[in-house]
């Protein structure tokens, strides 16, 4: 049994008050793995920091009415008091677009850049259509935004690997004139999300509606994912982009989130490879830093577990609730 289970079963929600010696003495268990009775530092996961302040004595050891008696202890206890309850909801600029507007522009037809006197990051989240000024327009898409992320269509959200558009077409297309009709997809899953999809309401799903459907979709997964502890990284499709089928990706192959591109080609070569797809993922959803600090396995770290310097902690901690997860670790 892995040390994160024994810590999931130590310090599992809903523990009686009279069970707090038991929990102690489950995880002094799964600390000393030489099960000599005490826990030297190399055994300890967590930080100097908090080895030292369970040490009292300074010999290098923690015996079990140490670790009883440590602020270390009570302090995972109240991580995992605060894990049991439900995480709240995120709030993105995103979100609040809509809102944003209709207030800026309440009296006012435009608002150009050069009369913004907030972030470039504030101002970019409101200027939808990209071209420097914020009018009707962006107001406009903003309403769109929320209407979609409110009725993406369930039947294709459930998928945990979405297909390409043009896979889609490959498959169903059966007259080959390069778009979907509803009788060509009937009863599969794709025909349930016409209605979203058919934006110009001609019976047809074309290739362009084909891929701003899909790209609602992995927006919908993203914002549901984004309430969790654990986000998942946005899933490029590499073996449907990779027309050529040299494992490599260039600008022309990455048809979606061209605004990742630059991020993931670490190597600046003109090319996303598999390998690189894959460090973007780790670096996403925080495996590496979780495994290292997080003590009770709840898939978040809290200044407890952390044990450094509060200071980095709060850089670290980038959405302010108090632990880091995967959601601060893109």
């Amino acid at each position: 049994m892995s040390r994160h289970v024994l810590l999931l079963l130590a310090l599992a929600p809903g523990m009686p008050l009279a069970a707090q010696g038991d929990d102690a003495k489950e995880l002094f268990a799964s600390f000393d793995r030489n099960k000599d009775g005490v826990v030297v530092r190399d055994e300890f996961p967590g930080s100097d920091a908090q080895f030292q302040a369970m040490d009292k004595d300074r010999n290098g050891k923690v015996t079990p009415a140490e670790l009883a008696a440590s602020e270390v202890l009570r302090a995972l206890r109240a991580a995992r008091d605060s894990a049991a309850r439900p995480p709240r909801a995120r709030t993105g600029l995103a979100d609040v677009a809509e809102a944003r507007l209709a207030v800026l522009l309440q009296g006012r037809a435009r608002i150009p850049r050069a009369e913004w006197t907030g972030t470039d990051v504030g101002f970019q989240s409101l200027d939808l259509d990209g071209n420097g000024v914020l009018d009707a327009a962006d107001k406009a898409a903003a309403a769109r935004r929320t209407a979609e992320r409110a009725s993406a269509p369930p039947p294709l959200e459930r998928l945990t690997a979405l297909p390409s558009a043009e896979q889609i077409l490959e498959r169903f297309d059966r007259d080959q004139d390069g778009r979907l009709a509803r009788g060509e997809a009937q009863g599969e899953r794709i025909a349930e999300a016409f209605q979203a999809g058919d934006a110009n309401r001609d019976g047809f799903l074309d290739r362009e509606e084909l891929e701003r459907l899909l790209a609602l979709v992995r927006r919908y997964q993203e914002e549901k994912a984004r309430g969790s502890a654990k986000v998942r990284a946005y899933q490029v499709p590499f073996d449907a982009w990779d027309k050529n089928g040299d494992g490599r990706l260039d600008t022309d192959e990455f048809v979606e989130r061209k605004e990742l591109f630059p991020l993931l080609d670490r190597d600046r070569d003109g090319a996303v490879t598999r390998e690189e797809v894959e460090r973007y993922v780790r670096a996403i959803e925080g495996e590496e830093f979780l495994q290292r600090f997080d003590l009770n396995g709840d898939g978040r770290v809290s200044p407890e577990e952390f044990g450094g310097p509060p200071a980095v902690f709060r850089r670290m901690d980038r959405n302010g609730d108090g632990f880091v997860s995967g959601q601060d670790r893109g």
